[in-house]
């Protein structure tokens, strides 16, 4: 798959696979989740969902995202949306899964 097409709230928007201005932006939304010791990537996942959706949405469809209310959005399309940004990134998915292994929990943090 080398592009995905959705309509979303009438919107016609277009998935495809990250460029490097894209990767940079997702990885200082990354750098803003909390993490603890137990969190894994599908927590990862879920926290991106529940307090950075749009964020996520407009870095992966660029301006076009900003129009839509992503909390009104089905969970379905959110998730296919999600699905398929894995499946067009499938090296990314293996270095987020190796970043989150390798992040501090903030509880775990330890001050001079």
């Amino acid at each position: 798959m080398s592009e995905k097409e959705y309509m979303i709230n009438g919107i016609k928007l277009t998935q495809k696979p990250l460029v490097v201005g894209q990767v940079r932006n997702l990885m200082k939304l990354l750098g803003d989740l909390e993490v603890t010791e137990d969190s894994n990537f599908s927590d990862m996942v879920e926290v991106l969902i529940n307090d950075k959706l749009r964020e996520l949405m407009c870095i992966i469809f660029g301006k076009d995202a900003e129009q839509i209310n992503w909390l009104m959005v089905p969970y379905d399309v959110v998730d296919e949306v999600l699905t398929d940004f894995f499946a067009l990134n499938p090296r990314l998915t293996g270095r987020l899964k190796s970043l989150l292994a390798n992040l501090t929990p903030l509880g775990a943090m330890q001050t001079p």
